[in-house]
């Protein structure tokens, strides 16, 4: 049975997964998406849609991924994947990742309940170098990480999100392409 000093502690925390910058794209990357893992007492794993991509345009996903309960101790990290081309079906493959954060970190980061106010996660390239180690990388990932605490704070969460989404894609040519929103930025620093 669980205490209730364990049950108040947990959070219902939103990730709005915004944009990747920098990529470690391939010929092959056109339809990124990202996953959210969580190493709580029941490990969890949220992801996005795929979303078209290039060289010239980084991926823009403008989601609300939502955890109902987190303990603010629990390891959050962020991947960036792709789907595995149609000619070879398989599992799909990690572009880069985070390191894993505490949620208590990454929401001290975030500074609030902001929701103009991403921040700016490194990303380390999944391919290694010789000597085994992951080369140097300008890669982020753009997120916003709040706390829901009331039905009034979800709701305004999706509708900035859907806002958000609705002018990139307007803003496009049609071929479903985003650019990341235009939001201020305050960038991560590696976690202690």
């Amino acid at each position: 049975m669980e205490s209730s000093s364990s049950s108040t502690n947990t959070k219902r925390i939103q990730f709005h997964i915004d944009a990747a910058t920098a990529l470690p794209l391939t010929k092959n990357t056109n339809r990124p998406f990202v996953t959210v893992k969580i190493d709580d007492t029941a490990p969890q794993q949220l992801r996005t849609s795929t979303t078209r991509c290039d060289r010239a345009q980084d991926p823009s996903w403008q989601q609300n991924l939502t955890v109902n309960t987190m303990s603010p101790t629990c390891q959050v990290t962020f991947e960036v994947m792709q789907r595995s081309p149609v000619w070879a079906p398989g599992k799909p493959s990690t572009l880069a990742c985070t390191d894993a954060y505490p949620l208590s970190t990454l929401l001290d980061m975030q500074g609030g309940n902001t929701f103009d106010t991403n921040i700016e996660l490194p990303l380390h390239p999944a391919a290694t170098t010789p000597d085994g180690k992951a080369p140097e990388s300008p890669a982020r990932l753009s997120v916003n990480i709040r706390e829901l605490t009331s039905r009034h704070t979800a709701e305004e969460a999706f509708r900035i999100s859907l806002e958000r989404r609705r002018s990139q894609d307007s803003a496009g040519d049609g071929a479903e392409r985003r650019t990341p929103s235009p939001t201020r930025v305050a960038f991560a620093a590696a976690p202690v």
